[in-house]
């Protein structure tokens, strides 16, 4: 709260208390006076009906108002006092008995009407201070707002603010004094100001703030500012705004309103002073000196102005208002104000606004992490803890603080950026800070600000920026930048095009250094993968929604972090939406640090994995990539999540098999692949194929020889190497069904219908269905080939068409003793189609 001054009252003060006196003195013959010239013929006669009650109580809220916001200070506190003491006097008189109000009783019309012109004095006696610093609404948009109070200044430029208002409390200047205070465009030049006049001497000064943006023309801001000046110095003198005015015309030749009003007071001044001999000008100046007080004018933002306008205020500041004891606080871009005066003027000198301009300051220049400390406070008001420390140790070390070739300091250069930017990216972040790696969506968001048409351009022509990097999984593709060789050095290929494109170096540069910011740094192995660089998340960053070809992230979160039962749910309404693919792919992509995230992870995958050959098909599933996941080589994943036991690990994975889902089709090509590959998970094989076989058990005492029961039955076979006839050290590999199967698959196409078996075991060449053969491994599985025909010849499931079909192509390959191709054309559902055997 300001300190009151009740110094320059005091004339007035006394001039009130004693015309109180007189009429305290004399209130008995004044009563008498009043009553009979107003109170009789006209307030006694008042309608005290419920309207003129409410009217009168609407006319004087609505004139306590207009007082509270039109009087000048003086005027107010003089007013509230005058009819307050006046208000005691009659409240206590007994000459008069007062009506109570038919609205409120306890309340007579006098009550209202004092409350009317008393109330407004306390604007006063509790003056309203300006807020400490911009209002953030944390779920709104953060206002670019001055610094209006010592505790605002985050730059610490209130040392060198101090000494000027020291210098200007202490200058006993007898003409204008004008202070330019230099700075660019948003760098906090208005904020100097303020922290300027905050350490003024307050009983000493009288601060004016001028805005010339306001004048509609040029021609009008001298106008405004004496219609200005006059108004703030009333209090000062009372002949001031005469004076200022009478001066203000003579200059402009124009009447104003406030001209008008002091000309109708001017008459009763005459009456008790006469003009003097001196001039206007010499009479302001006259006043200014006896009154006390420095004049301090600020003036801002003149670089926003139109050349004339700007020449306009540089003559108000030199010719016009060149008065005793005014302090001018002009901010402004030197160079833009220059450029305005050769405008005008091509032959004005360079030296032109030193002539005008006694004293020049340059912003004082903010430290370097000034920027980044105003960030860090609204930053803190909008993302969560986390992301917090992601931007400190993740964009700030890598990217404002670096002093290499990443170092994007620049992006940001005044606190006016760093509120533009703060409101765009609140927007992103409401709508992706949980679906997106925070310091890529940051780094991204810079880019955004800083360079727009490189943003869009990195969505829209990403090829020209980035390549995809193929690997054998796609949960492991990722984008890399373009480059090329110079000198051993990898340059970016998209730098050299925007130079190509004329664009200036130090922007090429700062773009370069966000790009690698978003593409470079990351190692991969421990790389969110929700990160910018992986083609899966690519897209949302730029289209602030998950798109319906994509997963949430975010709900990924919760379920991965709520358990298995969660997790599933999830991965339910992914299998539900067509999202199969994505979920399977982020389950991959899943960095996992203890045995909990381990187990959980695998077991999503195995749930998901039957889910998605159902979908997809057996073939489509990625099963090399979860044999490297569960490769125990060495122990690797034992000493890892297993407390280094070589044991602990085989019960979960014992669980995996044992509790397969029906029909079996995934675990059976899972364990498939680990054997065919002689690959180690914790398991032998033995114990693999075990459970293979009983999954072709259980299914086909279910099913029957059906195609996906043929489908488990080849799943269980093991390759083994021969040596090649005549070469040296030369190997072939073979493969036959385990014998761990073959007992039991005999008992079934006893008992079963083998329409499925005997399609299984026809050999057909890819380029010609009609070239066929008897697979060599179902030959072996009977005790010599004759055995296969009796059993299809005696078989009473086999439809005879079917059976005749089958028996004709078994002679002809008895022909060549089953060891070459022959031309056959099967006339039943025995032809051969292309299948997903055909892949095996």
């Amino acid at each position: 709260m300001n300190k009151i001054n009740l110094r320059p009252y005091f004339p007035a003060l006394a001039w009130n208390f004693a015309i109180l006196s007189a009429i305290l003195f004399f209130r008995i013959p004044v009563s008498s006076l009043l009553d009979t010239l107003m109170v009789k013929p006209l307030f006694a006669k008042f309608d005290n009906s419920l309207l003129t009650n409410l009217l009168l109580i609407i006319l004087s809220v609505l004139t306590g108002v207009w007082l509270w916001r039109s009087g000048s200070p003086r005027f107010l506190l003089l007013l509230s006092l005058f009819v307050l003491a006046l208000y005691v006097i009659e409240a206590s008189n007994p000459y008069w008995h007062f009506y109570s109000l038919r609205i409120i009783p306890f309340l007579h019309p006098l009550d209202i009407v004092a409350a009317t012109f008393i109330l407004p004095g306390f604007k006063v006696c509790f003056p309203v201070t300006p807020l400490a610093a911009a209002v953030v609404n944390n779920n709104g948009f953060a206002e670019d707002l001055p610094v209006v109070t010592l505790d605002g200044d985050l730059f610490q430029r209130r040392i060198v603010a101090k000494e000027l208002a020291t210098m200007i409390n202490i200058t006993p200047n007898q003409k204008s004094f004008a202070i330019g205070v230099l700075g660019s465009y948003g760098s906090g030049k208005t904020s100097f100001i303020n922290l300027i006049n905050l350490q003024l001497d307050q009983a000493k000064t009288e601060v004016i703030y001028f805005n010339p943006w306001s004048a509609e023309t040029a021609a009008n801001i001298q106008k405004d500012f004496f219609d200005l000046l006059a108004a703030k110095l009333a209090d000062l003198n009372s002949r001031l705004p005469g004076l200022i005015i009478k001066y203000s015309r003579k200059l402009s030749r124009l009447d104003s309103s406030t001209e008008k009003f002091v000309k109708q007071l001017g008459f009763i001044s005459n009456l008790i002073q006469q003009d003097s001999y001196l001039d206007d000008y010499d009479q302001i100046n006259a006043l200014l000196l006896s009154c006390g007080k420095k004049i301090v004018v600020t003036i801002d933002d003149v670089d926003r102005l139109y050349p004339n306008e700007v020449m306009e205020v540089l003559r108000l500041i030199r010719n016009t208002a060149n008065f005793s004891n005014i302090f001018y606080l002009v901010a402004y871009e030197r160079s833009y104000v220059e450029e305005s005066i050769r405008t005008l003027n091509r032959h004005a000198p360079g030296s032109y606004l030193d002539k005008i301009i006694q004293m020049e300051i340059p912003l004082p220049k903010r430290e370097n992490n000034d920027l980044i400390d105003i960030m860090s406070l609204e930053l803190e008001k909008i993302v969560t803890a986390e992301d917090m420390i992601s931007f400190k140790e993740q964009v700030v070390k890598h990217g404002f603080e670096s002093q290499y070739d990443m170092s994007f300091s620049n992006v940001l250069r005044n606190s006016r950026d760093v509120v533009k930017f703060i409101n765009n990216f609140k927007i992103t972040y409401k709508l992706l800070g949980r679906e997106t790696l925070f310091d890529n969506l940051f780094v991204l968001e810079l880019l955004k600000f800083r360079y727009p048409l490189i943003y869009d351009r990195l969505f829209e022509r990403t090829d020209e920026i980035l390549y995809d990097t193929p690997v054998r999984s796609a949960h492991e593709e990722y984008y890399q930048l373009r480059t090329y060789k110079e000198d051993k050095n990898d340059l970016l290929h998209f730098a050299r095009t925007l130079r190509a494109e004329q664009m200036d170096e130090q922007d090429v540069k700062l773009i370069s250094s966000l790009l690698r910011n978003l593409f470079f740094r990351f190692n991969r192995s421990k790389a969110a993968r929700n990160a910018i660089i992986y083609p899966s998340a690519f897209g949302r960053y730029f289209r602030y929604r998950i798109s319906s070809t994509e997963i949430s992230e975010r709900r990924f979160r919760e379920a991965f972090s709520n358990g298995l039962e969660a997790l599933k749910n999830f991965i339910n309404e992914c299998v539900d939406a067509k999202l199969t693919h994505q979920i399977s792919t982020r389950l991959f992509q899943e960095n996992v640090t203890d045995r909990v995230g381990f187990e959980l992870k695998i077991a999503g995958i195995f749930y998901i994995g039957p889910k998605f050959v159902e979908q997809k098909g057996v073939t489509g599933f990625n099963y090399q990539a979860l044999i490297e996941l569960l490769y125990n080589y060495d122990n690797r994943l034992s000493n890892k999540y297993y407390g280094k036991s070589s044991t602990a690990y085989i019960p979960f994975l014992n669980g995996l098999f044992a509790n397969a889902p029906f029909p079996y089709l995934f675990h059976n090509n899972f364990i498939h692949w680990v054997v065919d590959g002689e690959q180690n998970i914790g398991i032998n094989h033995g114990d693999l194929v075990n459970f293979q076989v009983s999954y072709f058990c259980e299914y086909v005492n279910l099913n029957g020889l059906t195609q996906d029961g043929m489908w488990l039955f080849w799943g269980v076979r093991k390759k083994f190497r021969v040596p090649e006839p005549g070469q040296r050290n030369a190997y072939r590999e073979r493969w036959e069904f385990d014998p761990l199967i073959v007992p039991h698959i005999l008992d079934f196409i006893a008992r079963k219908d083998p329409l499925y078996f005997l399609k299984g075991s026809i050999n057909a060449d890819m380029g010609n269905k009609n070239t066929v053969a008897i697979h060599e491994q179902f030959i072996l599985l009977f005790g010599k080939p004759e055995d296969l025909r009796l059993l299809v010849a005696g078989h009473t499931q086999i439809q005879n068409n079917v059976k005749e079909d089958y028996l004709a192509f078994f002679d002809a390959c008895a022909l060549s003793n089953f060891k070459n191709w022959v031309e056959y054309d099967f006339k039943t559902e025995l032809k051969p189609e292309r299948s997903d055997w055909d892949d095996y």
